[in-house]
């Protein structure tokens, strides 16, 4: 019950967000800004892969850095448990403690593989730039995947605790 529950608010979570982003991208923003920007990354992934993009060496290894790291304090927890559940799954013993963990799963799988598909994609340029072994890359960029579900999970745990000490009294 607990499961299907969490796949219809996830159904419906990732509806809503389909509906939004066709609203605002209609036709004319895709063709003028969607395609032209995919065909810029695309000359400047085969200008980095052929060895001819000479930008990539004055890139400061500082800014890559502070790139993933502000990628990290991304909000990627989404609480699927919403106050009225608490009337609701009252009368289903651990109902609450599952819903939360399978909500935590669900975000972990999801931060993990957005997090190694970004890696992939700037596999090159991270190889060009830190001039390592491909292993080497390869690797750091698995263990930075896997780190990210739980830095966002703390980050996430600490802003709500956060909330609650501040609304424990209203609520």
């Amino acid at each position: 019950m607990i499961e299907t529950f969490l796949k219809q608010r996830i159904r419906r979570r990732h509806a809503e967000q389909r509906r939004f982003f066709r609203e605002i991208f209609d036709w004319t923003i895709l063709l003028y800004l969607v395609v032209p920007v995919g065909l810029f990354i695309i000359y400047e992934t085969v200008q980095i892969l052929s060895g001819q993009a000479d930008w990539v060496q004055t890139v400061p290894i500082a800014w890559i850095l502070l790139g993933w790291i502000l990628y990290g304090f991304l909000p990627a927890f989404y609480a699927w448990f919403e106050p009225a559940d608490r009337l609701f799954f009252k009368l289903v013993p651990g109902a609450i403690v599952r819903m939360k963990r399978y909500s935590v799963r669900y975000h972990f799988v999801r931060i993990f593989l957005l997090t190694a598909g970004l890696h992939l994609l700037c596999f090159p340029l991270h190889h060009i730039r830190f001039d390592q072994s491909s292993i080497t890359v390869l690797l750091t960029s698995l263990v930075l995947s896997l780190l990210q579900p739980f830095f966002s999970f703390w980050t996430y745990r600490l802003s709500g605790q956060r909330f609650l000490r501040k609304w424990s009294g209203h609520l």
